[in-house]
């Protein structure tokens, strides 16, 4: 197929690259293979949500030595219920190379056990009915190398009210796979939630937060009244709701490896968030995206506020961001980031560090290229192979044939 034949080494940053959605944007090898392989057109849109018109799309034929033009029709887009991956008994890969623990980034936290700091520590936020946390902990908590915290905005009561007749049981799930469970969290002052401090010593009058590897939180937005989704009229508040986020959230971060993992849609109006920018305002690097495909977290349904219905996500994408290094650290020397034995993940790490932006260096990037593709990349074999299915998979059967000119009689 396609995909195989896309070498995950090739990863160098492109500066042209930043014509397409963003610089440094990734593809589950299962999206493209499913948009390929299975020519889905669910699929192809989470790639190029905007069609024939999509930055990323005209960012890849300018590097193509295929030009587009005319020659083909990007298809009419159908609903997400099409990707044959959604259909009953289909088997759906989990995307769980996100958030695998690797020790070459364990950082010893103060005041933690060993044991502690040598895990996987994952917070969840804003978790609804908890199906995405309950989809991460049935594919990582299968070892003792994760901690997974779940959280919600709402009250027990509300949750297991609103979403029944399931809540109940994907809290007992969650519970019995060893996650935490918290109701009421609210993710702009996460330090009021007292179950997130660390014990307190005599050594320590004052509690410390508890620090986490990755922070998620998917489609952020108000407490809305039930069945609102964020639309434009609410753009300023939700800006503000994300930069109270970010300010806060730095504590909560463990030194070192933090990040956090906003997923959200990408068109009008939800692009207009600006939330690269907000990020970057409260401290943050964006490091790299990820389209997000629903399919690749089995279990999990997007719901929208207080409310059992869904709403499209198939122009979303998931960004990584990295606290912004002070001048102290960013000065000094930063190699001792990468794994010093050699083992496969080691020499991953080794071959894209000198390749990467400064932000995405200090993710867990080597192990999300056992499982994605980076699709916005100044790489003319890789485009010539993407424009040239699109071309052949969908032509254009209706264009203008060359005009003749009329003979005289």
């Amino acid at each position: 197929s396609l995909t195989n034949s896309m070498e995950k080494s090739q990863i160098g940053y492109s500066a042209s690259a930043e014509r397409g959605r963003d610089a440094y944007l990734f593809a589950h090898s299962t999206t493209l293979e499913c948009a390929i392989d299975n020519k889905c057109i669910p699929c192809l849109y989470k790639i190029f949500p905007e069609g024939k018109d999509d930055p990323l799309l005209k960012s890849l034929e300018s590097v193509s030595s295929w030009r587009i033009k005319n020659r083909m029709k990007f298809p009419t887009n159908v609903r997400p219920e099409m990707c044959p991956r959604t259909k009953p008994h289909a088997t759906m890969e989990g995307s769980c190379g996100m958030y695998l623990p690797t020790s070459s980034y364990a950082v010893q936290d103060e005041n933690a056990s060993n044991e502690a700091a040598s895990k996987m520590s994952i917070l969840t936020l804003g978790d609804g009915d908890f199906s995405f946390s309950l989809s991460l902990a049935n594919q990582l908590l299968g070892d003792d190398s994760v901690q997974l915290t779940a959280t919600s905005h709402e009250s027990l009561r509300s949750v297991l009210t609103t979403y029944k007749p399931h809540a109940e049981s994907t809290l007992a799930n969650l519970r019995k796979l060893g996650a935490t469970v918290l109701h009421e969290v609210d993710a702009t002052q996460i330090a009021l939630t007292t179950e997130l401090h660390k014990p307190s010593s005599k050594e320590r009058a004052t509690p410390k937060m508890k620090h986490f590897d990755v922070v998620i939180w998917n489609f952020p937005c108000l407490s809305l009244p039930a069945g609102a989704d964020g639309q434009a009229k609410e753009l300023e508040a939700n800006r503000e709701l994300l930069t109270l986020f970010f300010k806060n959230v730095h504590a909560f971060l463990r030194k070192g490896t933090g990040e956090v993992h906003i997923s959200h849609k990408t068109v009008e109006p939800f692009s207009w968030w600006g939330i690269k920018q907000l990020a970057k305002d409260s401290g943050f690097d964006f490091a790299y995206a990820v389209i997000f495909d629903r399919c690749n977290f089995p279990g999990y349904t997007n719901r929208k506020a207080l409310d059992r219905k869904s709403f499209p996500c198939n122009d979303a994408q998931t960004y990584v961001f990295v606290p912004t290094p002070k001048k102290a650290d960013a000065t000094s020397d930063t190699s001792d980031t990468s794994p010093t034995k050699s083992t496969p993940e080691a020499d991953v790490a080794s071959a894209t560090a000198q390749q990467v932006t400064p932000a995405a260096a200090r993710t867990r990037l080597p192990l999300l290229l056992q499982n994605y593709v980076l699709v916005s990349m100044n790489d003319k074999a890789i485009a010539n192979k993407i424009v040239s299915f699109l071309i052949e998979t969908y032509p254009n059967t209706e264009r203008d044939e060359p005009k003749h000119k009329k003979q005289k009689m």
